[in-house]
């Protein structure tokens, strides 16, 4: 889906570029009609992430074709999930066993 500027304001939109510009792991960004966020990662394990900043829910959907919900994850968090070296440990060593989460 491409980026409308009218409907999320200039800051997640300057924000979104940037991600999209510096992160090495990043291939792609959607933004959904309701200003979330999917970022598309180069892992041989994560397809894409995505973050509620509201409910601080965290997203992960793997290339097997299962996703995860992490509940009560900072954004802080999520941003250094992104520019880790491998998004794939990330979710291993920081995610697991530190947040609560479901499979859906």
């Amino acid at each position: 889906m491409a980026l409308d500027i009218n409907e999320i304001d200039e800051d997640e939109v300057e924000q979104v570029r940037k991600m999209a510009q510096l992160g090495e792991n990043i291939t792609d960004v959607e933004v959904s009609d309701e200003g979330e966020y999917s970022v598309f990662v180069d892992s041989t394990n994560v397809l894409s992430v995505s973050y509620d900043k509201t409910t601080q829910q965290l997203m992960v959907s793997f290339h097997s074709g299962y996703d995860y919900v992490y509940f009560d994850v900072p954004y802080q968090t999520y941003y250094a999930m992104i520019y880790s070296g491998s998004v794939g440990s990330f979710v291993w060593t920081t995610l697991h066993g530190r947040y609560d989460y479901v499979r859906m």
